[in-house]
C-alpha cells in the first residue's frame, strides 16, 4: 500500500483543465470489464505507468507549473472491509506525507456506490497541494481513485476534476 500511495502522489504532481461543459454526455468513456470512468475530450487519459496504477488522466490545455490530475491504483484488499482499509491509508497518509493537515475524513453512501473520501493538504515537494481520495472495496480489490491539484484552486480545472470522480462507476 505504500507504494500506491507514492505513486498516486508522484503522477498527480502531473495535470489537466475543465472543457466548461455542465453535461458529461460528449465526454470520452474508458471502460474496463470492473470499473468505467467518463472524462472531458481536452484531457489525456494515459497508461505510461506501473502497476498498482491503471492509468491518470491530465488535461492537455491547462497551463501551469502544477496542472491538475486524476489516477486510480487497484490493488489486493487483503479481505479488508473497507473501514480497516481507509484507516491503514490514512495511517499510512500521516507516516509518510510530510506537513500533511487531513482536511476531510467522511463516508459517502450513494444509490449505485458507498466509497469514503479523504482529502488531505501537504507542501511535501515544494508547492502546496490538496489530495482528493476516493476508497472503494469490490470483492477483494481496492479502488483508489485520486485528484491532485493546487492547494486553494477554485477553478475549472479543479471542478473538472471532482466531476470526473463522480464520474467513476464500479461494474457489479
Amino acid at each position: 500500500m505504500r507504494y500506491f500511495l507514492l505513486i498516486s502522489f508522484l503522477l498527480s504532481l502531473g495535470a489537466f483543465k475543465a472543457t466548461g461543459q455542465d453535461s458529461t454526455s460528449q465526454w470520452n468513456v474508458y471502460e474496463k470489464p470492473a470499473y468505467l470512468i467518463k472524462y472531458p475530450p481536452s484531457w489525456k487519459l494515459g497508461f505510461e505507468v506501473k502497476p498498482p496504477v491503471q492509468f491518470f488522466l491530465i488535461d492537455t490545455l491547462q497551463i501551469a507549473l502544477l496542472r491538475t490530475s486524476v489516477n486510480l491504483v487497484i490493488e489486493d484488499s487483503r479481505g479488508i472491509n473497507l473501514d480497516e482499509y481507509v484507516k491503514v491509508s490514512v495511517g499510512q497518509i500521516k507516516e509518510m506525507v510530510k506537513d500533511v493537515k487531513i482536511l476531510r475524513n467522511e463516508r459517502h453512501n450513494t444509490p449505485s456506490t458507498n466509497y469514503h473520501q479523504v482529502i488531505y493538504a501537504t507542501r511535501q515537494y515544494g508547492p502546496a497541494l490538496e489530495i482528493e481520495q476516493r476508497y472503494y472495496i469490490q470483492k477483494t480489490k481496492a479502488y483508489v481513485l485520486t485528484l491532485t491539484y493546487a492547494a486553494g484552486d477554485t477553478s475549472t480545472y479543479k471542478k473538472a476534476g471532482e466531476l470526473i470522480l463522480a464520474n467513476f462507476r464500479l461494474k457489479k
